[in-house]
This record gives C-alpha cells, sequence and structure tokens, in this order.
C-alpha cells in the first residue's frame, strides 16, 4: 500500500526576508523523528499541539532534502517558522489551474 502524499507549504524568516518552500513532502521518516523529539523534549501529543507537530515534521523534510543546513537547531529552526500551510489537492499542488 502506498503512503498518501503529505504536502505543505512552509514559510520561514530570518528577520529581514521571508524564504517559501513549496510542496515539501512530508514522509514516515519525518514523523518518527517528531515521535522521538516529542519523546525527549516531553512535548505534548502531535493531537494536542497540531502547530507544533506540522512545524518539527517539515523542519526534519527540509534536513532530509537539503534545504536546511542539518545542524540547524531545532530551537532556533521554530523561532523562524513564519507559517505552514497543508496542501490539500495533490495535483492541484503539482499542475495549479490558470
Amino acid at each position: 500500500m502506498a503512503a498518501p502524499k503529505l504536502l505543505v507549504n512552509i514559510t520561514l524568516t530570518n528577520g529581514e526576508k521571508e524564504t517559501e518552500y513549496r510542496d515539501l513532502r512530508l514522509i514516515m521518516s519525518d514523523m518518527g523523528r517528531w515521535d522521538i523529539l516529542r519523546s525527549r523534549k516531553d512535548w505534548p501529543k502531535q493531537e494536542e499541539a497540531p502547530a507544533l507537530w506540522m512545524q518539527v515534521v517539515s523542519y526534519y523534510a527540509l534536513i532530509r532534502t537539503g534545504e536546511i543546513p542539518t545542524e540547524t537547531n531545532i530551537d532556533t529552526f521554530l523561532s523562524t517558522v513564519v507559517s505552514v500551510d497543508p496542501v490539500d489537492d495533490v495535483e492541484a499542488a503539482e499542475f495549479p489551474a490558470e
């Protein structure tokens, strides 16, 4: 069975400019890393903190894809997140209507 495609658009800021990453694919390994980190940091479960979950899973996806350096600290990263927006329709994300 194929895993569903979970895509997000995420915008980060460095305080001067914003950078958007579009159609970032979140995969199971990103979610597994959330589970490990959540336990270590004693953070709430995904259901109790969906915004935190989406930011952290996106963080791991950005590292996995090489979009941000692997040495990026999670707490520093969280302070740069402007928005994380799920992409509802995978086809719409790949082939926008004109």
